[in-house]
């Protein structure tokens, strides 16, 4: 479901990373209901609309949309013109009477996500793509520069079937490690009685063990020989050439197998095992001929090409051994990542850790920083210092957490400021605070200006810097009997009677959030637990007004 929902947002140009959105899908505690898809959305900072409706109205919606034809849920399906609308099982009007409604999905372009950890992912999604670019022009163009001052018909006839070869290859290795490719599924399974998958997770398809799989030995052997055509040939071209044909004749054993498990004992034919017998019988009957025409008069190839060539191919194959396998192990930590993520995003789990550490006093001062929501279901409380590195990177976490879930957050700073040397009007609290108290405190835009005021602190990180775009009025703090101060106390005194050493510290509605837990994880599980928290508290309500006073009977006649 996730890769499908990856892709409609990509056909509607949304600037996604494919993986990062199907992971967030994934790791919901729902998934894979379709609440998993649009808590995701709003975490990305997505605007949709989702909506019941009768399968009569469908071609009504403007294209492009996700569409689940019944409403019980299963996967949904996109939704990109008429044709796939009455492919998805939507019929004519006469014939919906006893139809139920279909729900659909519909994202709204947007050229900026929210969520920083998306826009990192997909900057680095967009580097790794051109580091691949970059290698395969590398080395195709050191090939073709090794074997242009002596390009001839041999070279182009070996290299396109070797590139051929090499192509089909990397496409069995996809296939083994969960890539797949559209064009690629639809040619598998084009034809009756075709299926690539499992004629190549067959026990045939295994060799040594099940160590080294048809995939790996294909890829291997055509990658072998494109990287002898560029970087060996030119060292002795006819010696390398005997080796190649040599190798091309073992190959026709494997072609008549292939073409007798598929007929005979499997019944059915793999595509693209079938395009790999096509390239093998090329190419012997390419050495065939070559071998008549002008190799048999060459010589037999010396110890010393044989043993490159060896050396070559036990190189080329472990290397696709190993990154086939880095690939496995990597592919199965995420999977094992994904199941772990949804457990702990689980609002229940998340309470229950919540509600078994510290609890500490979050009544609000008279003055109090905040930022969002201030009647908000959730209240983070971070406990801060103004010179601390982590507070920053912590401080920008909570406000994506306002940001993205602004009328269900709060955010409240309390501050341990110090330092700054014994004039008191250089003291970075005196800086902050007393400019805060000046021009912020009480005002509308009061939330705004108190993040920029935070944020801009903690991007200078320079006091006198500070001062120049924030100008505390000294003669107005005094007159106010020093306020500042008394704040800026006020929050060490709170720091201190609540036992905080270390900063940031996050409390969530009064409890401290569990060592289990980063502030940035709070983005995975608020939806869900914002709805569990509103439920207890409507269920506290109904409650309340029903509870009964008992009289308690602690004497005298009891006559009934």
């Amino acid at each position: 479901m996730e890769h499908l929902v990856s892709k409609y947002l990509k056909d509607i140009n949304l600037p996604i990373s494919r993986n990062y959105c199907e992971k967030l899908i994934a790791s919901h505690p729902d998934y894979p209901s379709m609440l998993s898809i649009a808590d995701t959305l709003q975490r990305l900072g997505i605007r949709y609309k989702t909506a019941r409706i009768e399968k009569e109205y469908l071609n009504n919606i403007e294209y492009p949309y996700l569409l689940w034809p019944d409403e019980n849920g299963g996967e949904p399906k996109i939704v990109r013109d008429e044709q796939d609308l009455l492919g998805n099982g939507t019929q004519a009007p006469d014939n919906t009477e006893t139809e139920r409604p279909a729900i659909v999905l519909k994202a709204e372009p947007t050229d900026t996500i929210t969520d920083e950890e998306n826009n990192r992912q997909r900057s680095q999604d967009r580097f790794l793509r051109l580091l691949t670019v970059v290698l395969v022009v590398a080395v195709g163009g050191l090939i073709f520069l090794n074997i242009l001052p002596s390009f001839t018909w041999v070279y182009t006839s070996l290299s396109l079937t070797a590139l051929a070869g090499t192509v089909v290859g990397y496409l069995f290795i996809a296939k083994d490690v969960g890539i797949s490719y559209k064009p690629v599924e639809a040619f598998c399974r084009a034809g009756k009685k075709t299926n690539c998958d499992a004629l190549l997770n067959s026990e045939a398809a295994r060799l040594f063990g099940d160590k080294v799989s048809f995939s790996d030995a294909t890829a291997s052997y055509f990658l072998f020989q494109l990287l002898a055509i560029g970087f060996l040939f030119p060292l002795g071209e006819a010696s390398f050439l005997w080796i190649l044909a040599v190798l091309s004749v073992l190959t026709i054993p494997i072609i008549g197998y292939s073409l007798w498990y598929q007929a005979v004992e499997a019944k059915t034919w793999c595509r693209l095992c079938l395009v790999v017998d096509v390239i093998l019988t090329i190419q012997a009957g390419f050495f065939g001929y070559l071998y008549y025409d002008s190799l048999a008069g060459t010589g037999y190839p010396t110890p010393i090409p044989i043993a490159v060539a060896l050396l070559l191919f036990g190189a080329v194959g472990s290397a696709v051994l190993l990154l086939k396998h880095k690939v496995k192990v990597d592919n199965r930590s995420e999977q094992a990542e994904i199941v772990a993520n949804r457990i702990k995003n689980s609002p229940e789990v998340f309470m229950h850790l919540l509600r078994r550490g510290k609890r500490v006093d979050t009544t609000p001062f008279e003055q109090e920083l905040f930022i969002g929501n201030p009647d908000a279901t959730i209240k983070i409380l971070m406990a801060a210092s103004l010179g601390c590195g982590p507070c920053k990177e912590g401080f920008e976490k909570a406000l994506q957490l306002v940001s993205v879930y602004s009328y269900n957050v709060n955010l409240t700073i309390r501050l341990r400021t110090g330092g700054g040397g014994n004039n008191r009007d250089v003291k970075p609290g005196i800086a902050l605070l007393g400019y805060w108290q000046q021009y912020i405190h009480g005002k509308p835009d009061a939330s705004e200006r108190t993040e920029h005021l935070i944020r801009d602190w903690y991007k200078l990180k320079d006091l006198e810097e500070f001062s120049r775009q924030y100008p505390v009025d000294v003669d107005m703090d005094k007159r106010n009997n020093g306020s500042s101060d008394q704040l800026e106390d006020q929050h060490a005194q709170w720091m201190e009677r609540e036992d905080i050493s270390a900063t940031p510290a996050f409390f969530i509605n009064s409890y401290q959030l569990p060592k289990q837990y980063s502030i940035e994880d709070l983005m995975g599980i608020l939806p869900c637990l914002t709805d569990q928290i509103k439920r207890q508290e409507i269920r506290q309500k109904i409650l309340e007004p029903n509870k009964k006073i008992v009289p308690t009977v602690t004497g005298g006649d009891n006559r009934g």
